[in-house]
């Protein structure tokens, strides 16, 4: 999860200080939610034989994984899956360093050890979330991919 802040401004409306976001229960069956709806339009386009969108994301490159492997090694932690670590792999390890104080810092580590997602026509899935189909649809008003999942549909 990543952090979101908050900024409070004075009666000059200037930063007085920032605050961290707190995400509560509502927030995150809100996303849980969205997600939900994303797949469901990949799917439906899909199973329609509809031209769309996809968002997709590959897999880690095997330098990129080698890379972070090195930097868990020196902090004692390693990447568990082999040469082809898989989701699950990822979650685990965020999993175990949970409670340690540099718990963000792997977080953004592991995130940049990542490939970036994409919007392609061709569906090859989305590694980071696990899903063999996803695709943006919740948010029409400000994303043009979405808008054109709209069309599709």
């Amino acid at each position: 999860e990543s952090e979101e802040a908050k900024f409070i401004f004075n009666a000059e409306r200037r930063i007085e200080r920032i605050e961290q976001t707190q995400r509560n229960d509502a927030h995150k069956l809100i996303e849980e939610c969205m997600i939900l709806a994303n797949i469901s339009a990949a799917r439906f386009v899909e199973k329609a034989k509809e031209p769309a969108l996809f968002r997709i994301h590959d897999k880690p490159s095997t330098e990129a994984i080698t890379s972070f492997r090195s930097v868990l090694a020196e902090l004692g932690l390693e990447l568990p899956g082999g040469n082809k670590p898989e989701p699950r792999d990822y979650a685990e390890l965020l999993e175990s360093v949970a409670d340690r104080p540099d718990a963000e810092m792997l977080q953004t580590m592991l995130l940049r050890s990542m490939k970036q997602a994409i919007y392609d026509p061709e569906n090859r899935g989305h590694f980071g979330l696990a899903l063999q189909s996803y695709a943006h649809f919740t948010s029409p008003i400000r994303r043009y991919p979405d808008l054109t999942l709209h069309r599709a549909i």
